[in-house]
């Protein structure tokens, strides 16, 4: 465990620009059951979703988003191919204590690039992702190319039975 002085505060020097718009976010974590083809299961969930909300940026904004974490096992979250500071990534026991049951974490960082990506748990990843906590992310360019349509498909398997 961590010593009582740690927290990433300590570690976070805020990289907030006056310039720069906030997009926030409010995230909650919460355990269900899930019916996948009349199959039903536990499941992890992101403001009741699976795949969680998907979270735009533009490259510039800074970041704030509460995790709140209503399972009754701790979890994190990871913002997959960001550059974020260090204590944002959500690394359990490495860079940040993971979010306990019935608290919640802010994540706060600069969105530093475009392109798509993806948001998941840290904190025993392979259950917790594999139960449903992941959703995309999206940082458009200050000045995106015109298009008739943007898709976000996000698949995953779920192993129901042992065939």
């Amino acid at each position: 465990m961590f010593p009582t002085w740690y927290h990433p505060s300590n570690f976070f020097f805020s990289l907030s620009s006056t310039s720069a718009a906030v997009r926030e976010y409010n995230l909650v974590i919460s355990q269900d059951e899930v019916s996948i083809q009349g199959k039903t299961t536990s499941g992890m969930k992101i403001n009741g979703k699976i795949p969680g909300p998907t979270l735009y940026f533009e490259n510039g904004d800074l970041a704030r988003i509460h995790v709140k974490n209503e399972m009754t096992v701790p979890t994190s979250m990871h913002w997959h191919g960001l550059l974020v500071p260090p204590t944002m990534d959500g690394v359990p026991f490495v860079t940040q204590i993971p979010i306990q049951p019935g608290t919640t974490f802010t994540y706060e960082f600069p969105i530093r690039q475009t392109g798509t990506y993806w948001y998941h748990s840290h904190n025993r990843s392979t259950e917790q992702v594999a139960r449903g906590l992941y959703g995309p992310l999206i940082v458009e360019e200050s000045n995106p190319p015109d298009v008739d349509q943007d898709l976000t498909l996000m698949l995953d398997d779920w192993r129901l039975d042992p065939e």
